[in-house]
């Protein structure tokens, strides 16, 4: 018996999930300490240094990098709601943006 696709559903979480702890580790990288989810929110301090390793880490192209703009930083100061944000506009734990790349998310 063949084992059961996962449905689009699945998969999605999976990735969302995924994603979601490589940016919890990149938090924590960035403010030197393990950042507990729920219990704090990333200082301007803090957002200083995560927001450029984000960027390092993920890359850019013109379609997203309105993402790293300051309109935007309500978004950054939770990783897992920036996970779901970032996830719609496109990223995913395993990718990185070609820097001059045109190229809006798939």
């Amino acid at each position: 018996m063949a084992a059961k696709r996962k449905t689009a559903g699945q998969r999605r979480r999976e990735q969302l999930d995924a994603f979601r702890t490589r940016l919890i580790d990149i938090y924590s990288g960035a403010c030197g300490r393990e950042f507990v989810v729920g219990d704090e929110w990333a200082s301007a301090e803090e957002l200083r240094r995560i927001i450029p390793a984000v960027r390092e880490v993920f890359g850019t192209c013109r379609a997203v990098d309105y993402v790293y703009r300051p309109h935007c930083l309500e978004h950054w100061d939770d990783p897992a709601k920036l996970a779901e944000w970032l996830f719609e506009a496109g990223f995913r734990a395993d990718m990185v943006w070609e820097d001059d790349s045109d190229d809006a998310p798939a």
